[in-house]
Formats: C-alpha cells, structure tokens, sequence
C-alpha cells in the first residue's frame, strides 16, 4: 500500500512578521497568564488578611459586650437597690409630687373584652 501526501505549493511564499510567529505569541499569552496568576494571587492574600483582621474586630467587639453586659447587669442590681428608693422618695419630693388618694377601677364586663 502507497501512501500519498498532496501540498500545495504557491508561487510566492507568505512569511507573518517575527512578532506573529507562534512561539512570540506563545511567549506573550503564557506571560499575560502568568500576570493574571500573580494577580489572582496577591488579590487572595489581600482579601485572606482583610478577613484575619475583620474576624479578630468581630471577636473584640463581642469580649467588649460581654464587659458592657456584666456591667450593666450590675448597674440594674445597684438601681435596684435600697439606696435607691431614698433617692426616688427624695426625687418625689423636690418634684412636689402629691400622694394618690383612693384608687378606683372601671368595671369591664368580659363580653367587651377583645379574645382570641
């Protein structure tokens, strides 16, 4: 069995410029990858420290709530306690409060209440 090959063979030869030859083209894709690829890179290492550094903010706000909460619960237990009620019967009385007299309640039949 004979294999034949058939080319073409132009009267004038085409020769692209060096500058579009296959290995400068080469050259110039795997370098424009290998700036994107460095690109890339630097770009997730900038986001993973941005990310270090905004989770650590998170974990200082939420100790410093912790210590505003303890201190405001203790704030409401010392509000609560006896020494405030003289300062509220002292408040009282340069506010020239007058003592309610007699209570009275309006009687509300159960068949005016709003029910579910």
């Amino acid at each position: 069995m004979k294999t034949q090959a058939l080319s073409l063979n132009l009267p004038f030869q085409m020769e692209l410029p060096e500058w579009l030859q296959l290995g400068f083209m080469l050259k110039v894709a795997l370098g424009l990858v290998a700036v994107t690829v460095v690109m890339l890179l630097g770009l997730y290492v900038y986001q993973i420290g941005d990310l270090l550094a905004k989770s650590f903010a998170i974990k200082d706000y939420e100790m410093q709530m912790d210590v505003l909460g303890r201190e405001n619960s203790n704030l409401a237990v010392k509000a609560v306690g006896p020494s405030s009620l003289r300062q509220i019967e002292q408040k009282v009385s340069e506010l020239n409060f007058v003592k309610a007299g007699q209570v009275r309640y309006i009687p509300i039949h159960s068949e005016q209440l709003v029910s579910k």
